[in-house]
Protein backbone atom coordinates (compact mmCIF):
# COMPACT_ATOMS: atom_id res chain seq x y z
CA UNK A 1 0.00 0.00 0.00
CA UNK A 2 1.43 3.47 -1.12
CA UNK A 3 2.75 6.01 1.66
CA UNK A 4 2.93 3.74 4.28
CA UNK A 5 4.67 4.92 7.27
CA UNK A 6 7.11 2.16 8.68
CA UNK A 7 6.35 0.63 11.81
CA UNK A 8 8.75 2.27 14.43
CA UNK A 9 8.55 2.87 18.10
CA UNK A 10 9.63 6.58 19.21
CA UNK A 11 10.45 5.93 22.76
CA UNK A 12 11.48 9.07 24.03
CA UNK A 13 10.61 9.30 28.01
CA UNK A 14 9.59 12.59 29.79
CA UNK A 15 11.56 11.30 32.48
CA UNK A 16 14.57 9.02 32.37
CA UNK A 17 14.67 5.70 33.78
CA UNK A 18 11.07 4.62 34.13
CA UNK A 19 10.71 4.60 38.57
CA UNK A 20 8.10 6.13 40.56
CA UNK A 21 8.33 9.28 42.62
CA UNK A 22 8.97 8.62 46.19
CA UNK A 23 5.61 10.95 46.64
CA UNK A 24 3.43 8.65 44.01
CA UNK A 25 1.77 5.81 45.30
CA UNK A 26 1.27 3.03 43.06
CA UNK A 27 -2.64 1.06 43.48
CA UNK A 28 -2.96 -2.77 43.24
CA UNK A 29 -5.19 -2.67 41.27
CA UNK A 30 -7.38 0.13 39.06
CA UNK A 31 -11.14 0.87 39.92
CA UNK A 32 -13.94 2.61 37.88
CA UNK A 33 -13.12 5.87 39.20
CA UNK A 34 -9.14 5.10 38.45
CA UNK A 35 -9.80 4.14 34.85
CA UNK A 36 -12.17 6.85 34.65
CA UNK A 37 -10.07 10.15 36.41
CA UNK A 38 -7.01 8.88 34.20
CA UNK A 39 -8.98 9.01 30.78
CA UNK A 40 -10.15 12.47 32.06
CA UNK A 41 -6.49 13.29 32.53
CA UNK A 42 -4.93 12.34 29.53
CA UNK A 43 -8.01 14.08 27.36
CA UNK A 44 -7.55 17.45 29.25
CA UNK A 45 -3.81 17.61 28.78
CA UNK A 46 -4.29 16.93 25.21
CA UNK A 47 -6.99 19.75 24.85
CA UNK A 48 -4.96 21.82 26.66
CA UNK A 49 -2.10 21.08 23.75
CA UNK A 50 -5.06 21.72 20.97
CA UNK A 51 -6.30 24.88 23.06
CA UNK A 52 -2.51 26.39 23.60
CA UNK A 53 -2.41 26.48 26.98
CA UNK A 54 0.59 25.86 28.46
CA UNK A 55 0.10 26.33 32.28
CA UNK A 56 -3.47 23.77 31.99
CA UNK A 57 -1.25 21.40 29.87
CA UNK A 58 1.70 21.49 32.33
CA UNK A 59 -0.13 20.68 35.81
CA UNK A 60 -1.35 16.96 34.55
CA UNK A 61 2.04 16.06 34.63
CA UNK A 62 4.04 14.77 37.95
CA UNK A 63 6.49 17.04 39.71
CA UNK A 64 9.27 15.13 38.51
CA UNK A 65 8.67 15.94 35.05
CA UNK A 66 7.88 19.83 36.43
CA UNK A 67 10.97 19.96 38.52
CA UNK A 68 13.03 18.44 34.87
CA UNK A 69 11.20 20.80 32.75
CA UNK A 70 11.18 23.92 35.35
CA UNK A 71 8.35 25.46 32.95
CA UNK A 72 5.16 25.20 30.90
CA UNK A 73 6.56 26.77 28.01
CA UNK A 74 10.28 24.48 28.27
CA UNK A 75 7.38 21.53 28.37
CA UNK A 76 5.58 23.08 25.47
CA UNK A 77 8.30 23.04 23.46
CA UNK A 78 9.53 20.05 23.57
CA UNK A 79 6.03 18.41 23.16
CA UNK A 80 5.50 20.38 20.09
CA UNK A 81 9.27 19.42 18.57
CA UNK A 82 9.06 15.41 19.46
CA UNK A 83 5.02 14.58 19.44
CA UNK A 84 3.52 16.11 17.14
CA UNK A 85 0.33 14.13 17.54
CA UNK A 86 0.12 14.82 21.13
CA UNK A 87 0.52 18.34 20.61
CA UNK A 88 -1.83 18.56 17.79
CA UNK A 89 -3.86 15.60 17.49
CA UNK A 90 -6.87 14.88 14.89
CA UNK A 91 -8.68 12.14 16.35
CA UNK A 92 -8.31 10.45 19.54
CA UNK A 93 -9.54 7.40 20.48
CA UNK A 94 -8.87 5.47 23.77
CA UNK A 95 -8.09 2.13 24.77
CA UNK A 96 -7.05 -0.07 26.90
CA UNK A 97 -5.90 1.08 30.35
CA UNK A 98 -3.25 -1.49 32.44
CA UNK A 99 -1.10 -1.49 35.31
CA UNK A 100 2.41 -1.76 35.30
CA UNK A 101 5.07 -1.60 37.88
CA UNK A 102 5.49 2.66 37.16
CA UNK A 103 2.09 3.37 37.20
CA UNK A 104 -1.23 2.97 34.90
CA UNK A 105 -0.67 2.70 30.96
CA UNK A 106 -3.54 4.22 29.22
CA UNK A 107 -3.14 3.77 25.57
CA UNK A 108 -4.37 6.05 22.83
CA UNK A 109 -4.95 5.71 19.38
CA UNK A 110 -4.39 9.32 17.99
CA UNK A 111 -4.40 10.45 14.12
CA UNK A 112 -2.29 13.29 14.14
CA UNK A 113 -0.69 16.14 11.40
CA UNK A 114 -0.03 14.73 7.80
CA UNK A 115 -3.08 11.86 9.25
CA UNK A 116 0.09 9.78 11.24
CA UNK A 117 -1.97 7.38 13.29
CA UNK A 118 0.15 6.26 16.24
CA UNK A 119 -0.45 4.34 19.36
CA UNK A 120 0.40 6.67 22.54
CA UNK A 121 1.27 5.05 25.62
CA UNK A 122 0.44 7.64 28.70
CA UNK A 123 2.10 6.87 31.58
CA UNK A 124 0.38 7.95 34.77
CA UNK A 125 0.97 7.47 38.32
CA UNK A 126 -1.09 8.58 41.71
CA UNK A 127 0.64 11.11 43.50
CA UNK A 128 0.42 11.43 47.58
CA UNK A 129 -2.68 13.30 46.93
CA UNK A 130 -4.09 10.62 45.47
CA UNK A 131 -4.71 12.47 41.83
CA UNK A 132 -3.53 11.16 39.08
CA UNK A 133 -0.66 13.03 36.61
CA UNK A 134 1.68 11.92 33.58
CA UNK A 135 4.76 10.69 34.30
CA UNK A 136 5.89 10.11 30.66
CA UNK A 137 4.64 8.94 27.06
CA UNK A 138 5.77 7.01 24.04
CA UNK A 139 4.38 6.49 20.66
CA UNK A 140 4.25 3.83 18.28
CA UNK A 141 3.62 4.82 14.57
CA UNK A 142 1.37 2.59 13.17
CA UNK A 143 1.28 2.12 9.28
CA UNK A 144 -2.28 3.07 8.94
CA UNK A 145 -3.30 6.38 7.66
CA UNK A 146 -6.06 7.93 8.48
CA UNK A 147 -8.96 7.93 5.19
Amino acid sequence: MKGLVPLITLIVSLFGPRVADATTLQPTELDRDDRFTIEYVVRAQLMAFREDDAERAFAYVTPHIRHRFHTAEAFVRMVRDRYPPVYRPGSVEFAEIRLTNDGALQTVFIVGPNDIAVMAHFLLQRQASGDWRIAGCSLQESDARAA
